[in-house]
């Protein structure tokens, strides 16, 4: 009776002792991919409560959110599209339309940047505004394949 309560601790000692070098091997040797994020953030610089309605011809204020991980530092160009709602965002429509504005940012690893940008609609409608992240890799921007995209409508008066 007394050998098997041995063999009951030595096995949980065993076990903790496991789990304990196993999870500092993976703290010190396992890091995520490099990688980079995009966001777009409201007139209060948060996710969410984005302006559904404007006014044609009124001006609000938007935010490009960069993160930086690409364990090394990031010269990022982000493209600014205002699309009609129907448009698809895909991995190749950038190539056919002319951005509305591009902002440019370099940002160190594990860093960020928040930028402002303004937009105004000088015509009623339903609107899209895409954001697009580029990378430049030494010899030009390179489409990162991240993307946001925000309906809006556009109404007179």
């Amino acid at each position: 009776m007394i050998d098997d309560k041995i063999k009951y601790i030595l096995s949980g000692f065993f076990i903790i002792i496991s789990i304990t070098f196993l999870g500092n091997f993976l703290m010190t040797y396992w890091k995520p991919g490099p990688y980079s994020l995009l966001a777009t953030l409201n007139t209060n610089k948060e996710l969410g409560g984005y302006p559904n309605n404007v006014p044609v011809n009124s001006t609000f204020t938007l935010y490009a959110y960069i993160e930086n991980h690409e364990n090394k530092i990031g010269f990022y160009e982000v493209n600014v599209y205002i699309l009609n709602a129907s448009i698809d965002v895909n991995s190749t429509f950038y190539l056919h339309k002319k951005p509305y504005l591009k902002i440019y940012s370099i940002i160190n690893n594990n860093g960020n940047s928040t930028i402002p940008f303004n937009v105004t609609f000088e015509k009623s409608g339903q609107y899209k505004i895409a954001l697009l992240l580029f990378l430049y890799n030494g010899t030009d921007f390179q489409y990162t394949n991240l993307y946001n995209q925000l309906y809006v409508n556009a109404t007179v008066g």
